[in-house]
């Protein structure tokens, strides 16, 4: 397995999808969702007008790439109108053995409307299947931590390495 950061673009947004419509919530009320793509452009849907259809994608074959993003809403403003997010970050193997692990692995730092609205933490993470990773569940656990609310959330997502049919 490879790991590699994506760089994305700390934008506001205001209304998005994931397979079924998700709301933001109203700062203060912190909440954190992932997002796995089979390609990098999946974050890219984020910014369109409307309603976007951000897929899950759930399943990968060996030598694809799960791209992972960290979206947060809910996200209280300083007193300057600056958000201060950090997102914990940690994949476990099928056998639940630690693949990659890191605190404040992604931020959400900068400009913030006082609205509801969603966030993308930078940066996001690209896993790339090889002939060397197990078959099975991969657990992907994100923790939010908004430091000036001082509240956290938690999002777990699992996707699958298969075989190729």
């Amino acid at each position: 397995m490879k790991l590699r950061l994506l760089i994305a673009s700390t934008v506001l947004f205001s209304a998005v999808c994931f397979a079924a419509a998700v709301k933001p919530n109203e700062p203060g009320r912190l909440g954190g969702y992932i997002a796995v793509g089979a390609s990098p452009d999946f974050l890219k849907d984020w910014l369109r007008p409307g309603s976007p259809h951000v897929p899950l994608v759930k399943q990968f074959h060996i030598g694809e790439t799960a791209y992972v993003g960290f979206i947060v809403t809910g996200i209280l403003p300083n007193d300057s109108g600056q958000a201060r997010v950090a997102v914990d970050v940690r994949i476990a193997r099928p056998d639940g053995s630690v693949l990659f692990e890191k605190t404040g692995y992604a931020n959400v730092v900068g400009p913030t409307n006082k609205g509801a609205g969603f966030l993308i933490a930078d940066p996001a993470l690209d896993l790339e299947f090889d002939s060397t990773d197990p078959l099975g569940t991969y657990s992907i656990v994100a923790i939010f931590h908004d430091a000036v609310s001082k509240k956290g959330a938690l999002c777990e997502v699992r996707i699958e390495l298969i075989k190729k049919a």
